[in-house]
């Protein structure tokens, strides 16, 4: 058991770094699998210019 806590201790930036990793692939998976897609706005049209007639 003391050589596991030496161990752990004498490397704890790569167990760090690696469960970091690991953290943030998990978020990414479950962000992407819950597919929510956003509702399309539709695109604001500016008033157009009424053009007068002269007849």
């Amino acid at each position: 058991m003391e050589k596991l806590i030496n161990f752990i201790t004498s490397n704890y930036l790569w167990f760090l770094i690696s469960s970091l990793i690991v953290i943030f692939a998990l978020i990414g998976y479950l962000v992407d699998m819950t597919n929510h897609q956003r509702p399309k706005k539709e695109p604001k049209k500016s008033p157009k210019k009424e053009q007068e007639k002269n007849i």
